[in-house]
């Protein structure tokens, strides 16, 4: 009996102890929150992680803080953390390639939780990041025109454009007014470029729209277009259903060269490219137009994720510089399709080198550069990075203080820059040129 007594009280004793354990262990202030995650779908052999701004969630090593499998197919852990302890937090299945998505398959900020009680979080995974296709792909063509030949311009932007669907191009970008070439202006004949200008319901431009619903791509058509007397350097963007999104007419032109002859365009567009992997935010420039920061700024304004830039130019790491530039201060993409390589007398030439960057301001942020050769050229961009870094930037739009620019609204030119010349001997003048142009 005695016995029985000593081992009553022995127990009585143990109990004790781990029950003042226990308190130790989770003080008045320390609560439990409980992490509770439903997968829609989970490749095999993975784990889930919760990773976040506390030593408990790994301090933003998402390897570290793995939760358990539950019979229920859920996973869980419970954290303890004292009340009021601010948590930022993120799932994933041991990676950052590898991110819990939303629903509406975007990339999620981060969550907050300020503790202040026991508490269960209930997470709901639709997909996961790698499981997500959010590539956008450029296909460069990087090709010869010929200049008042716009039948055989076409025919071999057809061939090129077929090479492109074949490499898995969402989009396929053609250089600079590529309808007609862009050879160097002679003064004197001016009337070779004006015959060959076309309207936007031309059998050119109709030609691309059956093609890109028969090859399921967007095509980027560049071509010297007409509308009431005055001629465009410009840029269509035609959708893989055949319709025509995006219009661009090129603002800044090279007044020392054959856009001379053109009236600039009024305004900077973006549109909603629908590819096979959702909505681009999609911005075009022309050539010239990115050398003037304001233009990529608008886009950026605008909502452009990706900019494309048809080019006709003698590039050279200082002007590609400048393209680097308006990626990473806009945190945006850029890709730029240039000519490949020919002289065309006198200093200028085609250089090839086409291009394409992503905004990083870390490291490399070039995707390719092309040499000087014909072909075609791919670029692929990660929409679901670039939106990320959109959102935590500090470059874009979160810092800026527009009511300090108002100078850039003065038209005034002073010197050392009045009185300007463009290519055929006018005065340069930022109105439209109806009533100066003589044809």
């Amino acid at each position: 009996m005695q016995k029985k007594l000593y081992a009553i009280l022995f127990h009585i004793f143990l109990f004790s102890v781990v029950l003042l354990q226990a308190q130790e262990t989770k003080s008045v202030d320390d609560q439990i929150v409980r992490f509770k995650v439903y997968p829609k779908s989970l490749p095999p052999s993975s784990k889930i992680t919760i990773v976040g701004n506390h030593p408990e969630l790994g301090n933003w090593d998402a390897s570290k803080t793995v939760l358990t499998e539950n019979p229920d197919k859920s996973w869980s852990i419970d954290l303890q953390f004292s009340r009021g302890t601010r948590l930022v937090y993120k799932i994933t299945r041991g990676s950052w390639e590898t991110e819990a998505m939303r629903k509406d398959l975007s990339l999620p900020p981060n969550s907050v939780l300020t503790v202040k009680r026991d508490t269960t979080i209930i997470i709901e995974i639709e997909k996961w990041k790698d499981e997500i296709d959010k590539s956008f792909r450029i296909a460069h063509l990087q090709i010869h025109a010929k200049e008042d030949d716009i039948s055989a311009n076409l025919v071999k932007a057809e061939n090129y454009c077929r090479l492109a669907d074949s490499l898995g191009a969402d989009l396929a970008l053609l250089p600079e007014r590529y309808s007609v070439g862009y050879g160097p202006l002679d003064p004197g004949k001016t009337d070779k470029w004006y015959k060959n200008a076309i309207h936007q319901d031309d059998s050119f431009i109709q030609h691309f729209i059956s093609l890109a619903v028969e090859l399921d791509m967007a095509i980027a058509v560049t071509f010297f277009e007409i509308e009431e007397q005055n001629y465009y350097n410009t840029v269509t963007v035609i959708d893989r259903f055949g319709k025509l999104c995006l219009t661009y007419r090129k603002v800044h032109l090279f007044e020392l060269g054959n856009d001379a002859i053109c009236t600039p365009g009024d305004a900077f567009y973006v549109c909603d490219l629908d590819t096979r992997n959702g909505i681009v935010k999609l911005g075009a420039l022309i050539c010239a137009d990115y050398y003037y920061p304001e233009s990529a700024r608008i886009l950026a304004l605008k909502g452009a994720e990706i900019v494309i830039v048809p080019n006709a130019a003698p590039l050279n790491l200082q002007f590609l510089s400048m393209l680097k530039a308006r990626a990473i201060e806009n945190c945006m993409g850029f890709a730029l399709t240039n000519y490949p390589y020919r002289e065309l007398g006198g200093d200028f030439k085609f250089t090839g080198l086409s291009t394409a960057y992503n905004p990083w301001y870390w490291g490399d942020n070039t995707i390719f550069m092309a040499d000087g050769k014909e072909g075609v050229y791919m670029s692929e961009f990660d929409l679901l990075s670039i939106r990320q870094q959109r959102e935590v930037t500090w470059f874009g739009n979160a810092f800026r203080h527009p009511a300090m620019y108002k100078a850039l609204l003065d038209t005034v030119v002073n010197a050392p820059f009045k009185g300007r010349k463009t290519a055929i001997g006018q005065d340069f003048t930022r109105e439209k040129r109806i009533n100066t142009i003589k044809h």
